[in-house]
């Protein structure tokens, strides 16, 4: 009977231990394993941690790399800016350089153009005083051969007169005449002489074809008149004689008639 209590309690311990190693060595393994949950936690934390910090390291990067991007693309933009501005500047420069060299050969053309114009204007202008001095030339060359032509018809009509004088013919009409008719060549001597003057004046004038018509030719004009009263003078001088001819005539024939007769 004791043998068997005995053995009762000592199952009972030997339960009691099992049961204490039992709930040890659970006691154990949960501590282990709250240990290797604690310690992959920890981990993983840590591994977040570094995985945040990269993360946090990336976009500091991305942000520093946007950052240089955006400034070198403004530095380029503005390398650009310049480059543009000095091509325009360039631009500017030789459009205007274009114009004034465009400017200066305008005005470069326009003085050959005046010098052509005034060389050529000259040439005219000597070219037509040349006309009008040969012209004017020949005009006197003609007034002093009608002169003589006038002055030797006077000397030929003043000897007629001066015969019939001697003759006993009455000629103060005719030498009235001839008075006249030398007075015109007179005054026709004065306008030639001024000719040349007038000529002088107007080949000196800017406008000498204007200046030879308003001197030069109301003087030939003159000089004509005269000349031609002059011829007139002559012709009124020799029919002057010709009553005093036919009246002697008349006389002549009487006389002879009577002479016969008787």
């Amino acid at each position: 009977m004791n043998k068997i209590h005995y053995k009762k309690i000592a199952l009972a311990i030997t339960l009691v231990l099992a049961c204490g190693n039992i709930a040890l060595a659970e006691e154990t393994s949960v501590t282990t394993d709250v240990s290797v949950t604690a310690n992959s936690t920890t981990a993983e934390i840590e591994a977040s941690g570094d995985v945040e910090v990269e993360v946090r390291d990336g976009k500091g990067a991305v942000i520093q790399n946007i950052k240089a991007r955006q400034v070198e693309a403004k530095t380029q933009i503005e390398i650009k800016r310049a480059e543009e501005k000095k091509r325009l500047e360039s631009l500017k420069s030789s459009i205007k350089e274009r114009q004034v060299d465009r400017k200066e050969n305008v005005q470069e053309k326009r003085a050959e153009i005046k010098v052509k114009f005034e060389e050529r204007k000259a040439k005219l202008q000597e070219d037509v005083k040349n006309r009008i001095e040969n012209h004017a030339q020949k005009i006197i060359m003609r007034m002093n051969a009608a002169i003589e032509r006038i002055e030797k018809l006077i000397l030929r009509t003043e000897s007629r007169i001066t015969k019939f004088e001697a003759n006993g013919f009455n000629a103060t009409t005719g030498k009235a005449h001839i008075a006249t008719a030398q007075s015109e060549i007179a005054a026709a001597k004065g306008d030639v002489s001024a000719l040349s003057a007038a000529l002088a004046s107007a080949l000196a004038s800017t406008t000498p074809k204007t200046a030879f018509d308003t001197t030069f030719k109301p003087l030939t004009e003159s000089i004509k008149d005269h000349l031609k009263n002059a011829h007139k003078s002559l012709q009124m001088a020799v029919s002057s004689l010709k009553p005093e001819i036919n009246k002697a005539t008349s006389t002549t024939t009487v006389s002879a008639t009577t002479t016969i007769t008787n």
